[in-house]
């Protein structure tokens, strides 16, 4: 029987000890009959009542300790995460130095290649640049956008060179 079901027997069995009680058209020795059965009934049901309300404290405590157990586990876990991700850019670092850039490995486990990719350095001060080369911001930036495509049309920019730069890949 579950708890809810306990809750609306006890709640109907309090209802009919009180219509005994106060039923006037009964004999005493019938009431007494009456009533030691619902005692009876209610003995048992307190019981179970209240052991099954016991049961689903302890379930909440349960349920409660779990959840503080996951959560200490998701904060081991990020701190491994973000370890694991600090190693791993370390490693990166680590290979795209150690590596002749362009060079290409692979075999069954791993490919190593590498993109190649244009940047604009501005090396002088964005504010020396023409206005159609720079960008207004709350400060004054060199618009690299800018510089590439003029840089790309052969339109020479003084302060800024167009470089080629090899960026490892990890697949």
């Amino acid at each position: 029987m579950k708890l809810y079901e306990m809750t609306l027997e006890l709640s109907a069995l309090s209802d009919n000890i009180a219509a005994l009680l106060n039923n006037e058209e009964m004999d005493a020795q019938a009431k007494e009959l009456a009533l030691d059965g619902c005692k009876a009934m209610l003995d048992q049901l307190a019981g179970t009542h209240a052991e099954k309300c016991i049961n689903v404290a302890c379930l909440i405590k349960n349920i409660d300790a779990e959840a503080e157990a996951i959560g200490a586990e998701e904060k081991k876990l990020s701190a491994r995460r973000k370890a694991a991700e600090h190693r791993a850019e370390w490693l990166r670092r680590y290979l795209s130095g150690n590596m002749e850039p362009g060079t290409n490995l692979k075999d069954a486990r791993a490919v190593i290649g590498w993109r190649k990719s244009t940047a604009v350095e501005v090396t002088c001060s964005p504010e020396s640049l023409p206005e159609n080369l720079r960008r207004t911001k709350v400060i004054v930036e060199a618009d690299k956008t800018a510089i590439k495509v003029n840089l790309e049309a052969g339109q020479p920019v003084a302060g800024c060179a167009l470089v080629t730069r090899f960026n490892l890949q990890i697949k």
